[in-house]
């Protein structure tokens, strides 16, 4: 039996993960911080926003674009060095991912809003991060940003000298209960969603506004019991709340007083700043306020505080009046940043009985001066900063297998197939089957592996196609029925390859009633490996397309890697190398057809195909080709 060793390989545009370790189950490994950047999302065309304040349709660009130098060596306006992207773009986002992760970043905090009875600029969280193909490498939770705006807050070229309120987040109880059932069906069941100890982290910008809308503090509390016992009901142990100002504020006695009545009232689990809070244009002396009022905070109100460091200020571009006096204009570099960073991971680890949580203002935010995204002056110096301090993030493993017992497995440990596991899979007419042989030399078991070859046909074999291939089944041998199926196998590369690893129902029934589970597909060359879901519900619908996953780049082929399928009641859930890659749901309320999953057992088949119309043309001079299997193992939940 070989030893699990787990290597994960991080470039700046790309990611490479692969489990280059022998059979065993996966060691689950996690970051030792989290190192979380601020996403203020307003850089798209919202409907909320065209309609009240960016007409141009680029969202707040139109404000940042035309920011204007104040004083002299003033740097406005800013300039993006990868230009003015859309943030809901799922390339883009994808960029930002593994770039982030690259230089240390591994959670992102999405500024959330409601106005209006109405999402607001949720479609860089919706369509953006959760669109993006690496979405699931980075952790994230949201920060309800339950502010008061101005009408000439968020462009005063439209609206001058009005400080009217344009969007209040006061809330009537049913407008409330919405929010809630939103952000648990919709981000909390995120698998990459930060949850501490299991519970999904709930930040709000504003406790006071909060009291405010509801009518004080007792009913805010009334309120965020609620929010709990929804969690609960949701299968969570419960709710982390957390307090995130805008800006570290002093502890003065009359503070104290006020925050503590609003912890106890509330329930609050602990506070996060937006900002480090102390501003001064000497970003050194900033920085020194700023762990001043870390130290006040520290152990006063007997909960979490975490430690918060800031890239700058400088909103001129919202506030015409402003000047120097405004903005961090002194000691102001990446070098700086990267001292009073390390003191923050001095501060983390000061504190182990909590979270390393470790916040940096931020990663996007153009408009306030405080971005860690490389711009065309200080390049990517501030995030080489975070990865000097922090080291390079790594790939947490989803599955825990403390939770799993082993209820069968083939190890290939010996020198034959074991047919009491395994048939062979015979010639039939799919595009899967149709160069399937049963000639020798194309299923072996030899080095611990299951080996499935794809050659040319050879001289003296009874057979008229040109090349020949194996595959092997469990149909009516191996099946389960709810559960978790995984194989850890590497695939050489050819055009006109398909490796694939597919569970179908172990019943009598007509495809795809039963239901199909692509645990992993790959064609040809490809850097990137496809995981879908079929049944008639869906092929009826068109809706194939909806639940494949089209892109999961980065996996090394010539690796081993761990792919796992998972079905449970309600959901099928598909990981590479841990990683929760795909989930499909069962619908509510029941739609005939969607959810065929866990009504029978599902047997495997592992197949080394040649040839098809979706992988195109074989080319004989790229064989032959080869599926090397590690193992295969079923669980059951404990």
């Amino acid at each position: 039996m070989k030893r699990l060793i787990i290597t994960a390989c991080l470039a700046a545009m790309a990611m490479a993960v692969a489990c280059t370790s022998a059979k065993g189950p996966q060691e689950k490994r996690s970051d030792d911080y989290l190192v979380a950047a601020y996403i203020w999302p307003s850089c798209h065309d919202d409907s909320l926003g065209h309609a009240y304040l960016w007409p141009e349709g680029i969202g707040e660009w139109e404000v940042i674009k035309q920011g204007d130098p104040r004083f002299e060596g003033h740097y406005q306006p800013k300039r993006p060095l990868w230009g003015y992207e859309m943030d809901d773009d799922p390339v883009v986002v994808d960029r930002w991912i593994k770039t982030a992760r690259e230089y240390g970043i591994n959670t992102f905090v999405y500024d959330w809003y409601w106005f209006k009875d109405y999402q607001y600029l949720e479609g860089a969280l919706n369509d953006g991060f959760l669109k993006a193909n690496s979405c699931r490498d980075m952790n994230f939770y949201i920060m309800w940003a339950n502010h008061d705006v101005k009408w000439n807050y968020w462009n005063y070229h439209l609206y001058g000298d009005n400080e009217d309120i344009l969007f209040d987040p006061d809330l009537t109880w049913d407008q409330f209960k919405k929010i809630v059932d939103r952000i648990i069906k919709q981000y909390f069941c995120q698998p990459n969603y930060v949850k501490f100890d299991g519970r999904p982290v709930m930040s709000i910008f504003s406790m006071d506004n909060l009291a405010r809308g509801f009518g004080g503090l007792g009913q805010a509390g009334e309120a965020i019991n609620y929010f709990r016992e929804e969690v609960k009901k949701a299968g969570y142990p419960d709710l982390y709340l957390m307090e995130n100002f805008g800006g570290g504020p002093w502890v003065t006695d009359e503070f104290k007083e006020h925050e503590a009545a609003k912890i106890k009232s509330i329930g609050i689990d602990a506070v996060a700043f937006y900002n480090m809070g102390g501003f001064d244009c000497d970003y050194r002396q900033q920085c020194e306020n700023s762990v001043k009022i870390r130290e006040q905070w520290d152990g006063t109100f007997g909960i979490p505080n975490f430690p918060c460091v800031s890239i700058g200020w400088d909103d001129t571009p919202r506030f015409p009046k402003k000047g120097a006096e405004h903005v961090t204009r002194f000691n102001h570099s990446p070098e700086v940043f990267k001292e009073y960073l390390q003191k923050a991971k001095d501060y983390a680890d000061a504190h182990p009985d909590q979270p390393k949580l470790i916040t940096i203002n931020a990663w996007n935010e153009w408009v306030e001066g405080s971005y860690l995204l490389p711009d065309e002056v200080t390049g990517f110096g501030y995030l080489e900063a975070v990865r000097e301090v922090m080291g390079t993030a790594s790939v947490t493993p989803k599955i825990d297998y403390k939770d799993w017992k082993l209820e069968w497995s083939d190890e290939f440990e010996g020198n034959t197939l074991d047919t009491s596991a395994w048939s062979r899979v015979e010639e039939g007419t799919p595009d899967w089957c149709r160069h399937m042989s049963l000639a020798d030399g194309l299923v072996s078991v030899e080095n611990g592996n299951l080996v499935l070859k794809g050659i040319v046909t050879p001289e003296g074999v009874d057979d008229q196609r040109p090349f020949i291939t194996g595959g092997v089944l469990s149909k009516g041998k191996q099946s389960m029925q709810l559960g978790m199926f995984e194989v850890r196998a590497k695939y050489s590369c050819g055009q006109g390859f398909w490796p694939a690893i597919w569970l179908m129902p172990d019943a009598d029934m007509r495809w795809p009633e039963g239901g199909e589970i692509d645990i992993m597909e790959h064609l040809n060359h490809d850097k990137k490996f496809y995981q879908t879901i079929h049944t008639k519900y869906i092929h009826d619908s068109g809706r194939a397309e909806r639940v494949k996953s089209q892109d999961i780049p980065g996996i090394n082929p010539d690796e081993y890697n761990v792919y796992a399928a998972v079905i449970e009641q309600d959901a099928v859930k598909f990981y590479i190398n841990g990683e929760e890659w795909l989930c499909y749901k069962r619908e509510t309320p029941a739609v005939e057809g969607q959810f065929p999953f866990a009504d029978h057992p599902f047997y495997m088949i592992l197949s080394a195909q040649l040839g098809g119309n979706w992988v195109g043309e074989v080319d004989p001079a790229e064989l032959p080709v080869e599926m090397d299997i590690d193992y295969v193992r079923f669980y059951k939940k404990k």
